[in-house]
């Protein structure tokens, strides 16, 4: 593929994935409900969950290199700002396994529910979308192997803002409400709570170093 169509094809491929994360935050804060008349299986605030928070960190990412692509009229992207969309498809990407591994079980019979209005950007489309265009559309940067740890900065933040969020709402009885505890997570109590975030941890750098191990063996684009 010549220069001129990668960039067009990678211009394209970003405004998409911005168009699919603004439209799955704005359908979810605003409640339009395209498809089945029925809301969010949780009551807590959009912006607290780490759905809400990567979709808007995916969208908000591909608008600046749809922006950076289009100025520097160049389809490759600095180093720093690859790394930084690394990271987010990386984190986007536990959106997907979470919803499809772990919510939708726990769920049950209304696991569909997780892939309707606005979660169907959310949960779907948006981190299909951003791990595919991240995979076939790139190129090859050089990046070195410890930039991987730079996933650990924005999970980390997340893991202690959840952490206290949801233990600084402890009831009598030691129960805490999935309004705080929006995962539950807590439920295993505060160690086992704490592990899983240790968890995730190494999930997001386990995933940044798979998308760094496949941009490693990319050949460099004509």
């Amino acid at each position: 593929m010549d220069s001129k169509r990668r960039l067009i094809c990678v211009l394209f491929y970003d405004g998409l994935i911005a168009l699919s994360a603004t439209l799955g935050v704005l359908f979810t804060v605003f409640h339009v409900y395209f498809m089945e008349n029925v809301g969010r299986l949780t009551d807590a605030p959009f912006f607290v969950t780490f759905t809400g928070l990567s979709n808007v960190a995916m969208g908000l990412v591909a608008l600046a290199c749809f922006f950076v692509r289009l100025v520097r009229r160049d389809s490759q992207l600095p180093t720093w700002l690859f790394i930084v969309r690394m990271v987010a498809v990386a984190h986007i990407a536990i959106t997907f396994l979470i919803t499809a591994a772990y919510l939708a079980p726990s769920v049950g019979a209304d696991w569909w529910r997780l892939y309707i209005n606005g979660s169907l950007f959310n949960h779907l489309l948006t981190p299909l979308l951003s791990i595919l265009g991240f995979l076939l559309l790139e190129q090859r940067a050089s990046i070195r192997f410890l930039h991987c740890l730079y996933s650990l900065i924005p999970m980390g933040a997340y893991g202690i803002f959840y952490f206290i969020r949801a233990y600084t709402h402890v009831d009598a009885s030691g129960h805490i409400d999935l309004y705080y505890d929006i995962y539950g997570l807590a439920r295993w109590g505060m160690g086992a709570t704490f592990g899983l975030m240790v968890g995730f941890l190494a999930l997001s750098f386990l995933l940044t170093s798979l998308l760094f191990l496949q941009n490693h063996c990319k050949k460099q684009a004509d």
